[in-house]
């Protein structure tokens, strides 16, 4: 199971998602599944005219986009977090959203993407 939590500045939020359900940020759009959770505005992330501190995804997730180099996957990660314009892991940055350009970039590809997706990932069978 997947896990959103909506830190704000007077408390926090969480949306529980079924196992195949995708998490999909599109420019500053968060959606799983159905409308529209959260928005990117003014320099920070939104829930109508809440201002959200952090965005954290809990669940083995994998993070995949499409540059012009072709469809990458990232990950799998246990926590994916999205403050400000940053989306970070315990193993560091993935990507950094550009507002102006309403886009995702991927340092470590030197490429940037529309969107991106977290997908759940499937836990390794044991041998």
């Amino acid at each position: 199971m997947t896990t959103l939590i909506f830190h704000a500045s007077n408390g926090f939020a969480e949306i529980a998602l079924e196992q195949a359900v995708e998490i999909r940020i599109v420019g500053g759009a968060i959606s799983a599944g159905g409308p529209v959770l959260a928005c990117h505005t003014e320099g920070a992330w939104h829930v109508g005219s809440q201002r959200i501190e952090r965005i954290v995804c809990i669940g083995r997730v994998q993070v995949e986009f499409e540059s012009r180099a072709g469809r990458r996957f990232l990950g799998p990660f246990d926590e994916l977090s999205l403050a400000d314009d940053v989306a970070v892991t315990r193993q560091g940055v993935v990507a950094r959203y550009q507002p102006r350009e309403g886009t995702w970039y991927f340092d470590r590809y030197d490429s940037e993407s529309d969107g991106l997706v977290l997908k759940p990932a499937l836990d390794p069978v044991a041998a």
